[in-house]
């Protein structure tokens, strides 16, 4: 799935409509920066998010996907999201990988800013931000690899699973 594309059918879906990222981003409840993101092919749309957004465009997830309005008879929709969700979980373990290395980098910030000289206040400085950097990618890590970020992932396959069953009964 290439996301440029998807952003590209993004784009043309709004234009289509003639409104603003404003106004999309006001009814979808993101900020107009998100769907610049989600147009440009930087960054996708979460599962709540793609299924407000074919029900606002009236269309279906499979057409903002991969541009096809009917799924090949050989492939199933279940197959298209799974293939999203493991585009999702790459998208998050490097996100992970980067918080991780900039925790470790503050991290030995800190321990090496611990041997300066403690009278000058940029070496302060220094030792402050590598602390609140290495706590700041502690907690984030925590917290996308913990109870919360595993709630709101199994949110998203709920979100995900009542709308596959909606899709399959209505033929589509």
């Amino acid at each position: 799935m290439d996301m440029q594309q998807v952003g590209a059918r993004l784009k043309a879906l709004r234009k289509g409509k003639n409104i603003t990222q404003e106004e999309l981003a006001e009814k979808l409840g993101v900020s107009n920066r998100t769907v610049s993101r989600w147009e440009n092919g930087r960054n996708m749309p979460d599962f709540d998010l793609l299924v407000q957004i074919s029900q606002f465009y009236n269309s279906n997830i499979d057409y903002l996907l991969t541009g096809e309005s009917k799924i090949p008879e050989d492939e199933n929709i279940e197959y298209r999201i799974a293939e999203y969700t493991n585009d999702e979980k790459i998208l998050i373990t490097k996100i992970l990988h980067r918080t991780f290395i900039a925790g470790l980098i503050c991290s030995i910030v800190y321990i090496i800013g611990q041997f300066w000289d403690y009278s000058n206040p940029f070496t302060d400085f220094l030792r402050g931000f590598g602390m609140g950097g290495s706590t700041g990618s502690l907690l984030c890590g925590a917290i996308f690899t913990g109870k919360y970020g595993s709630k709101f992932r199994n949110t998203k396959k709920r979100l995900l699973s009542k709308f596959v069953l909606k899709e399959n009964s209505n033929g589509c």
